[in-house]
């Protein structure tokens, strides 16, 4: 999913068991023998009261993200 000039793979796992790990996320992101991409979501169930989902980032060197504002287009 391409958002301002960086491109997202996205994981829907809401209502499923799926972990991420860092050699594999930094796989996927791989452009020349993964898909690639700059950054990795999962759309996660909410913990918070009234909020619609969560989501965690990943980057493409397989570590986790704080915040990625061009990721949260895409979501």
């Amino acid at each position: 999913m391409p958002a301002a000039g960086n491109d997202f793979v996205l994981f829907a796992a809401r209502q499923q068991a799926f972990e991420v790990e860092a050699e594999c996320a930094a796989r996927i992101a791989e452009r020349h023998l993964g898909i690639g991409c700059d950054q990795i979501l999962v759309l996660r169930e909410a913990t918070r009261p009234g909020s619609m989902l969560r989501y965690e980032i990943w980057n493409s060197d397989g570590s986790p993200a704080g915040q990625c504002g061009n990721g949260a287009r895409c979501v």
